[in-house]
């Protein structure tokens, strides 16, 4: 990852407020409609279904961030979710006629905002880990990346050491050294994104 992005001091949000900043823009779409895709299959939708309801909310996004207040990034995290979950629950309302309702759509509308808040901080959570994994993957060789894939899939280290022929040092090590760069990959998104 390029460390040139984060040297920046003015918030990814504020730059997106300029509807003419399109660097910021694609920056912003490459970061949160992953973020907003992960929001909509928690929220039970098809793949197809949460991406067209990614779209429509990062139009939404597009039409109403120059006009929003972004200084608090925690606050902005919550209203996007709720943009998404109203989002979703209006594409699922037009796509299913009131006689047809179905349990999955019936889910869909249980959540309440405090939920909806929840999984927004817990999806975030996963989403920023996601993201720096595949950030520093590339600055690892494919078998550093696969023992720390199995030793995150619960997988005994001695068993991982044997299977792949290293030493038990070598796997805590190479643990380590991921472990390591990936929180420092977090910290570095967190600071970029808010």
């Amino acid at each position: 990852m390029d460390d040139d992005i984060y040297k920046t001091r003015l918030s990814l949000l504020q730059r997106v407020q300029k509807k003419d900043d399109h660097q910021s823009w694609e920056e912003f779409t490459h970061f949160y409609e992953k973020y907003i895709y992960f929001i909509c299959r928690r929220m039970k939708l098809s793949h197809h279904d949460a991406e067209e309801v990614s779209q429509k909310v990062m139009l939404k996004l597009w039409k109403k961030l120059p006009e929003m207040d972004c200084s608090n990034f925690k606050r902005f995290r919550s209203w996007l979710c709720t943009v998404t979950s109203c989002t979703g629950k209006d594409y699922i309302r037009k796509r299913v006629s009131q006689t047809n309702k179905d349990a999955k759509t019936e889910a869909l509308f249980d959540y309440c905002e405090p939920e909806i808040d929840e999984i927004a901080d817990q999806e975030w959570k996963k989403f920023m880990v996601a993201q720096a994994t595949e950030n520093i993957s590339k600055n690892f060789s494919g078998l550093v990346m696969k023992v720390f894939s199995e030793i995150n899939q619960g997988k005994d280290f001695k068993v991982i050491a044997e299977e792949l022929d290293l030493s038990l040092n070598t796997v805590y090590v190479y643990r380590q050294r991921v472990v390591k760069a990936l929180g420092e990959e977090i910290k570095r998104l967190e600071e970029h994104l808010s």
